[in-house]
């Protein structure tokens, strides 16, 4: 596995442990990536996260609410 799709998915898993805990439903910022890596003694640079979100957000797994600059996960639609 190349170190980008292990960063990338890193990224991912921490996100969803993020909205997972989440109990307002208003997403998450940055930096809440970072501190959740770093407690758990995987830290990563702030742009090295910022480039990940930016990552998932091509592949269509989040959106920047760029009023809040709060991220938040693309609901997935059911086709028919």
């Amino acid at each position: 596995m190349s170190t980008g799709k292990r960063h990338t998915d890193r990224v991912r898993h921490t996100v969803d442990q993020l909205l997972a805990e989440a109990q307002d439903g208003q997403g998450f910022l940055p930096g809440d990536v970072n501190a959740l890596l770093r407690q758990q003694n995987e830290p990563m640079g702030a742009w090295e996260v910022r480039g990940e979100l930016s990552t998932l957000e091509r592949m269509g797994y989040l959106r920047l609410d760029a009023a809040s600059g709060r991220w938040q996960r693309v609901e997935q639609r059911k086709i028919a």
